[in-house]
């Protein structure tokens, strides 16, 4: 498992804490940028979990492209979750 997954998913199953609420915020935002960049550097260099990669049946993109997109929606979904709980806009 890459080092961006695991740290994102660790960010997203901690407790909300309002004192540190725009850090974790900055940090989540971050978290998403660097997936982004290593999708860019090669869709197999990231692994949240999850993703099942498939080289001899050609699908590795895919669903690489699909576990990213349920991973950003779990740091979205954590995000809203802080700023819901901690009333940031």
């Amino acid at each position: 498992m890459g080092k961006s997954g695991v740290k994102g998913e660790k960010m997203a199953k901690k407790p909300v804490s309002c004192a540190t609420a725009e850090a974790d915020i900055k940090e989540l935002e971050s978290e998403k940028a660097d997936t982004v960049d290593q999708i860019a550097a090669g869709v197999s260099s990231i692994s949240p979990i999850g993703l099942v990669v498939n080289a001899a049946e050609g699908t590795t993109e895919t669903k690489a492209k699909v576990a990213i997109g349920d991973y950003n929606e779990m740091l979205d979904a954590k995000i809203a979750e802080i700023k819901k709980t901690c009333g940031i806009k």
